[in-house]
């Protein structure tokens, strides 16, 4: 059982993808300038071209705009 544990808490500690992915929102066209989703703020998503874009909160609306 301690095995299992340890091995576990090991994966856990070498593979930090899962924190990245938090931050990152799927390609879904987006583009520079559109509106995003409130709860997708300080996210990115990284277009075919490979441009990154982040929501970044304007006012009272949020948008992506180039990183």
């Amino acid at each position: 059982m301690k095995r299992v544990a340890l091995a576990l808490l090991t994966l856990m500690l070498i593979n930090p993808v899962a924190a990245e992915a938090s931050k990152t929102v799927p390609y879904k066209n987006q583009k520079n300038g559109q509106f995003c989703k409130t709860v997708d703020v300080k996210k990115t998503v990284t277009l075919p071209d490979g441009t990154k874009l982040i929501c970044k909160k304007e006012g009272t609306r949020a948008r992506w705009n180039i990183k």
